[in-house]
């Protein structure tokens, strides 16, 4: 069953992202995500790729106009209640999308997944495209949800525990952020020999704003897509009228169970599985 807004009304909510073929990542995995936690699904494609399992062969950028004509049409006519970013590709996208929100959807909740690189390691988003997503996006989103190696490279710290994860996403509030997750899937932390994978939260209210949120580590090639499913389910809960942390915990949930139901494709960083909510 749909969930529904206070309004009644199905949450309309937005993934503005690269295509991933192999439909693990990407706008596939958000539209994947949003519809089957209730939402009605919309994109924007910023770029086509070629990719599989293994690696990132190559990547067609979409022209910045085209992003933001695909946004404004459907402000237009169908509304939005959320919107999630992902892969941006240059400084002319990460415009684009700045000027849509300000002029067309100041009202809207935005989620910033700041995808930086690939899990191969291939640069993503240059130096200069950052700086714009930083001064231009960061302090328009509700929730910026960087991994650990992306909250590294904005902050421009070096992250090897818990404490130095804090400090990143304190740093990245000082950038203009409202609230930061930043995911520790890439970092032990290893309670009574148990390994567990422990995403922090950090708000604006200081250090009463921390949340800790941990699991035990699933082991897993097929985690193709975490961030991209994450944040995207974070922008549904929000679109539906959840709280910050009520749609943390739902999204790091559905994640996890798809982690579980991963079908076991392709040779390499496998997608999850999307079946069930």
């Amino acid at each position: 069953m749909n969930e529904k807004t206070s309004a009644g009304r199905i949450a309309r909510v937005l993934t503005v992202a690269g295509s991933d073929p192999v439909g693990g990542a990407g706008l596939q995995a958000d539209l994947k995500t949003i519809t089957a936690l209730g939402g009605h699904a919309m994109s924007a494609v910023t770029a086509v790729t070629v990719q599989d399992t293994v690696k990132l062969h190559d990547i067609m950028p979409m022209s910045a106009d085209m992003v933001a004509a695909q946004i404004r049409v459907l402000i237009a006519d169908i509304g939005l209640d959320a919107i999630k970013s992902g892969m941006l590709v240059n400084a002319s996208i990460v415009g684009a999308l700045a000027d849509v929100l300000s002029e067309e959807a100041a009202d809207v909740t935005y989620v910033l997944d700041p995808v930086l690189a690939s899990t191969s390691g291939e640069r993503l988003l240059d130096e200069a495209a950052t700086e714009v997503m930083v001064t231009r996006l960061l302090p328009r989103a509700a929730l910026v949800t960087p991994n650990i190696r992306e909250a590294a490279m904005i902050a421009r710290v070096e992250i090897a525990n818990l404490d130095d994860v804090r400090k990143a996403a304190e740093a990245i509030l000082a950038k203009g952020a409202r609230a930061v997750l930043v995911t520790g899937g890439h970092l032990a932390d290893r309670v009574d020999g148990v390994d567990n994978v422990t995403d922090l939260l950090v708000t604006a209210d200081g250090p009463e704003g921390a949340v800790k949120f941990s699991t035990k580590r699933i082991v897993s090639r097929s985690t193709r897509g975490t961030g991209c499913t994450l944040s995207a389910a974070i922008a549904t809960g929000l679109g539906q009228g959840k709280s910050l942390t009520e749609s943390i915990e739902t999204a790091r949930d559905f994640v996890r169970r798809a982690i579980e139901n991963a079908p076991d494709l392709g040779s390499g960083d496998g997608p999850m599985g999307f079946g069930n909510k």
